[in-house]
């Protein structure tokens, strides 16, 4: 489905026997349904929808008789849908996604194409020769994408567009993704192969549009891996410079170990800490398994999370 701000739906329908052929509903409000199957050729069904930031709406079809996928762009005042693009033949399109800049990009079994023209030309995005299997694009610049490659499948980032891409696999190393998404705090969540959902342990969001410090805000970062045996990683992110304290405790509120407490100037930090090290440890000896807090105070904020040792 797509939805448009004008509250217009567009809903792909295709038969789970091809008994029937497809075909696409534009839901209108009320009692006002109609079919806008035309311009569509070859029956084949649409399988991925994009809304670009003039509010109008893109579909990609694939399937029946046609044994290559077609971009398509709705026309409103003509009420049909109008070729854009047709892919190679060799490519299977596994979707649509775009950035804030409207540049598309398009997953496929050879790696990953963009369009910066709204899909009249398509350019290699690089990953070949892995599978992308899915992509986010989360800024005029960034993207994250699921790729599989023969076992050696992962999660990669580009700061530019595709242009280079770096492996992002810690903590999900060979595991398919199929999906993304991020939450209102700027987690990223991956829907995987088999293996559940994914969390990312820091904040993704705006990675590579702050180039000005001060555009930072105040956040501490869930540890991760948690729950952790031995070892956990904490990092937190600050706008300003300030005297910063990182301390841990337990349940009853007891401060087992002071992990930073100095001036650091604004930036984004982590430290590691570990149950059998006594470094900063106001109680020494090895900790128990059980559920702990870690504090991060400043001269203007303060937060507190829950983590728990895991024996």
């Amino acid at each position: 489905m797509a939805i448009r701000n004008d509250g217009e739906i567009f809903i792909s329908v295709v038969d789970s026997q091809f008994v029937y052929p497809p075909t696409i509903y534009l839901y209108s409000g009320g009692d006002t349904v109609e079919e806008i199957y035309n311009g569509i050729i070859g029956e084949s069904f649409v399988k991925n929808f994009l809304t670009d930031n003039n509010d109008s709406v893109f579909a990609l079809s694939g399937g029946g008789i046609i044994q290559y996928d077609i971009l398509y762009k709705w026309e409103d005042m003509n009420h049909q849908w109008i070729q854009v693009s047709q892919f190679s033949s060799a490519l299977e399109i596994g979707g649509l996604a775009k950035n804030r800049k409207d540049y598309f990009f398009a997953p496929n079994n050879n790696g990953l194409i963009k369009s910066t023209d709204k899909g009249l030309s398509w350019l290699p995005a690089d990953l070949y020769p892995n599978q992308v299997l899915s992509v986010i694009a989360e800024s005029e610049t960034s993207l994250f994408a699921g790729t599989y490659y023969f076992g050696q499948s992962g999660l990669y980032y580009s700061p530019d567009n595709g242009e280079t891409w770096d492996s992002k696999n810690e903590g999900i190393e060979n595991i398919p993704v199929l999906s993304f998404a991020f939450d209102e705090e700027g987690y990223l969540f991956a829907g995987t192969y088999l293996q559940g959902v994914y969390k990312s342990r820091d904040i993704l969001t705006g990675i590579t549009d702050k180039n000005d410090i001060g555009e930072m805000s105040f956040y501490l970062n869930q540890n991760y891996p948690n729950p952790f045996n031995p070892s956990t990683k904490i990092s937190w992110q600050l706008p300003v410079g300030s005297w910063q304290t990182l301390k841990i405790y337990d349940m009853l509120g007891n401060e087992v170990a002071t992990l930073v407490d100095e001036y650091r100037p604004a930036g984004a930090y982590e430290v590691e800490f570990s149950s059998h090290s006594n470094e900063g440890r106001s109680a020494a000896g090895e900790l128990p398994s059980g559920i702990y807090f870690y504090s991060l105070t400043t001269e203007s904020y303060s937060a507190t999370k829950k983590m728990i040792l895991l024996r």
